[in-house]
């Protein structure tokens, strides 16, 4: 069996092993790579490294994608030192330790209410 030292819950369903992540515990522990979609995206939005540092520590889930493939995925949260939110994707593989972050941005005011955790339609 898969362990992680991040995982709250570990169930079986039909030979498969599922998982309850503790999304911010794996983010903040893990090793990241940043995708480079995330990088190019982070350039042409003016984010830096230091400022998802920043936002980690105070990062809240917003949405969870368990069954994204090839690794399960979230949207999360947080905020600069400077009070600009951020919005991060990332995947989690336990296998490695390791978080991608997949894209990062600064959510538009307009679309988004509750501190930037869910959406206007």
């Amino acid at each position: 069996m898969m362990v992680a030292y991040c995982r709250n819950v570990v169930y079986t369903c039909h030979r498969m092993v599922l998982f309850t992540v503790d999304w911010i515990q794996c983010f903040r522990k893990y090793h990241r790579e940043y995708r480079a979609h995330a990088v190019q995206k982070m350039v042409e939005r003016g984010i830096s490294f230091v400022e998802i540092d920043e936002a980690s520590d105070n990062l809240r889930i917003v949405n969870e994608y368990e069954n994204d493939s090839p690794y399960p995925s979230c949207l999360a949260q947080g905020f600069t030192k400077r009070d600009r939110p951020l919005h991060m994707v990332f995947a989690v593989n336990h296998l490695i330790q390791t978080a991608y972050i997949i894209t990062v941005y600064e959510p538009e005011r307009a679309r988004w209410t509750d501190n930037f955790t869910r959406r206007i339609e």
